[in-house]
């Protein structure tokens, strides 16, 4: 793996995008629109849950991703994302076995949070490069993040049952100015 992580970070400027997609932009502004978010907006009924210690370790490994050049170590970095839900699951006394419907509303919320810049680039050049990972625990990870970059990029004023649209509109606008 040490070989391999040295020549994928040698060829990395040749085959990774030289250019963000277009995705890639439309998730960051939203994220940026919604960075008033709380947990609430995501976890029903959980809203008790202590992110402290889970947040910034998201943020360090969404960091990570978009820094390493080897594929493998940007999969590495991933996988640990949801090790840390797991862990802020446990801690917060829910000791029963994580399923994606559980995974997916913590992923969201710290997704929005950590406002990755190049993220929809980085999970497909990951799932280029999941090798004998595929149909594996990183494959379903991959998967569940995929499903996240759609769910950011297209969210709306619906995706919330506790805001009306106006309320939804003024967080947003709020948001976009403490952002310029």
């Amino acid at each position: 793996s040490i070989i391999y992580d040295y020549i994928m970070e040698k060829i990395y400027d040749k085959i990774y995008p030289s250019e963000p997609q277009e995705e890639d932009n439309i998730i960051y502004k939203q994220c940026v629109l919604l960075s008033w978010v709380e947990p609430k907006h995501f976890l029903e009924g959980k809203t008790n849950y202590i992110f402290d210690s889970f947040l910034p370790d998201v943020f360090d490994y969404v960091d990570k991703i978009e820094k390493e050049k080897s594929p493998r170590k940007k999969i590495e970095n991933m996988s640990k994302i949801f090790v840390s839900i797991e862990n802020v699951v446990k801690f917060n006394g829910d000791s029963k076995n994580l399923g994606v419907d559980d995974q997916l509303p913590i992923l969201n919320y710290a997704f929005i949070k950590a406002h990755p810049l190049n993220i929809y680039t980085n999970m497909r050049f990951m799932m280029l490069f999941l090798g004998s990972k595929k149909l594996g625990m990183e494959d379903n990870q991959l998967v569940q993040l995929k499903s996240i970059c759609l769910y950011v990029k297209d969210i709306d004023q619906t995706n919330f049952k506790d805001l009306n649209a106006a309320q939804y509109n003024q967080n947003c606008r709020i948001a976009a100015m403490n952002n310029d």
